[in-house]
């Protein structure tokens, strides 16, 4: 059953008030790995694509702090226009600093409201009547309230965005559908890239996974395949140097794009996806995924290992072997 807009607001105002520690994020973080994927990770020397992702948000906090202007779904697209240009991107209708700043007359439906500081908060707004006022006022003081990072996630990357909403008109085909979320996965400054196309997203979600060629690979991410193979996008070339354009500085980035009535359009862009916690299957594509991607260690920040759940144990029991 999907909560009201209260019982969210609720829920988001009772996380604002617990600020999660650095020991908590930890062994949350390997508590979640070992829960999605079935087994310890090794973030002394990651292999798979989850092991490196996993690594990135507890090894690399510090630099990912740095890329909050690249998170930030208003400050990112200045950065965007610079890059790819202001083409790309979708179009603003305006920002938020408080819910008293939201009204029907100032953002008319259809439209979306994105929380520029975290993933995920997003509202689409189909109808004048279809929320009580108040409610998405609420709603969006609970966003405000939030730290996406230190209250939920610990995902560094989210701490120092300045809370914001913005307001976009809402994309949609002549069924009232949004648009295919094309999700390109990035490594090697562009060398290797995976495209997620995710349809139907806020409805009935599925998931597919193709090469630059548009050749469908077998290999499920957190939401079941269509089941069929999707037509190819007439914008896929400019799809694919786009992404290149935006990942040339990155070990693993990922750029989400939108084909929308012949135009390419700018989503966001993503650096710990599904919070590490996304179980790929057949496993080996987790591998294969992790071989794409040469993690630059020299950009570990912490000094040091990063010790398992499983290497922690392991070093207790020796140092009680050893006083027999």
């Amino acid at each position: 059953m999907v909560p009201t807009l209260k019982e969210t607001t609720q829920r988001l105002l009772r996380k604002s008030s617990k600020r999660l520690k650095n020991r908590s994020i930890r062994r949350k973080a390997f508590q979640n790995f070992n829960r999605a994927h079935g087994y310890n990770p090794n973030t002394n020397a990651p292999v798979t694509f989850s092991e490196k992702l996993l690594y990135r948000k507890l090894q690399q906090e510090h630099w990912l702090e740095q890329q909050a202007n690249n998170v930030d779904k208003y400050a990112v697209r200045k950065q965007i226009a610079g890059i790819i240009g202001e083409q790309h991107l979708i179009p603003l209708l305006g920002y938020m600093q408080s819910g008293d700043d939201f009204d029907f007359e100032r953002f008319p439906p259809p439209i979306i409201l994105k929380a520029t500081h975290g993933s995920g908060w997003n509202l689409i707004i189909r109808t004048i009547d279809e929320y009580p006022l108040e409610d998405i006022r609420a709603l969006i003081n609970s966003w405000l309230s939030c730290n996406y990072a230190d209250n939920f996630t610990g995902e560094a990357q989210y701490r120092y965005v300045s809370p914001r909403v913005v307001a976009e008109p809402l994309l949609t085909d002549a069924d009232g559908k949004v648009p295919v979320d094309y999700k390109f996965h990035c490594f090697d400054q562009g060398k290797q890239i995976v495209i997620q196309a995710d349809v139907d997203r806020f409805d009935n979600h599925s998931r597919d996974f193709y090469d630059p060629q548009w050749q469908p690979i077998e290999m499920q991410l957190k939401f079941p395949r269509s089941g069929s193979v999707m037509s190819k996008p007439n914008t896929l070339d400019t799809m694919l140097a786009l992404a290149k354009d935006l990942a040339r500085d990155y070990d693993y980035i990922r750029v989400d794009l939108y084909s929308f009535e012949g135009q390419v359009l700018f989503g966001e862009l993503t650096f710990v996806p599904e919070n590490a916690c996304g179980k790929i299957t057949p496993s080996q594509w987790d591998t294969r995924l992790g071989e794409y991607w040469p993690l630059q260690q020299y950009a570990s920040d912490k000094g040091g290992s990063c010790n398992t759940m499983s290497n922690w144990f392991h070093s207790i029991r020796a140092r009680l072997l050893s006083k027999l």
